[in-house]
C-alpha cells in the first residue's frame, strides 16, 4: 500500500494529482468569504489513515514527522474556510476567521482574530483551537487552545 511505501522511505515517484480549488465572494460591505477544497494524491486515503492511527505509535510518529517535514497534507482531502470583514461594524476594526477541516477524520483547526488599526499601531487578539480525536490530524497537536495578544508598531 501507499502507507507501507511511505513508511519504508521507498521512492514513490509515481504520478500523483494535486488540486486546490475554491470560490471567493466579496460583499459590498467589505465581507470576504472563501471556501477551498484541497486534494493531494500522495497523501493517505481514509483507509490507510485509519490503519495508521490504529497501529503503533512509532509508525504514526514517523509518518507525522515525514508529513510535516515534506509539508504534505496528512490525508488526501481537506476543506479550508476563511472569512474576513474589514471595518466590521466599527471603522478600523477587522475580524477574521479560518477553519481547516480534515475530511478523513473530521478534525479541525480553528483560528479567530479581531484587529483594530490606529495610526501607527495595530492591536489584535487571536484565538486558535485544534480539535478532534487524539490521533487525528489536528487533535494530535500538543497545544489544543492558544490565545495571543499582538501589538504591531509601524514607524
Amino acid at each position: 500500500t501507499q502507507l507501507n511505501a511511505l513508511m519504508r522511505g521507498k521512492d514513490d515517484s509515481a504520478w500523483r494529482n494535486r488540486l486546490s480549488t475554491g470560490l471567493s465572494y466579496t460583499s459590498s460591505f467589505k465581507l470576504n468569504l472563501t471556501v477551498e477544497y484541497e486534494y493531494n494524491g500522495r497523501a493517505l486515503d481514509r483507509a490507510d489513515w485509519s490503519t495508521l492511527r490504529q497501529g503503533s505509535a512509532q509508525s504514526y510518529g514517523s509518518y507525522r514527522i515525514w508529513q510535516q517535514a515534506a509539508q504534505e497534507l496528512a490525508t488526501k482531502e481537506e476543506l479550508f474556510l476563511y472569512a474576513s470583514w474589514q471595518d466590521a461594524g466599527l471603522l478600523h476594526l477587522d475580524l477574521a476567521a479560518m477553519q481547516k477541516i480534515n475530511l478523513a477524520d473530521h478534525s479541525r483547526l480553528t483560528w479567530l482574530e479581531a484587529r483594530y488599526h490606529l495610526d501607527q499601531i495595530d492591536l489584535a487578539l487571536q484565538w486558535q483551537k485544534n480539535s478532534g480525536e487524539r490521533s487525528s490530524v489536528y487533535g494530535a497537536a500538543q497545544q489544543k487552545t492558544a490565545w495571543q495578544a499582538v501589538l504591531r508598531y509601524y514607524f
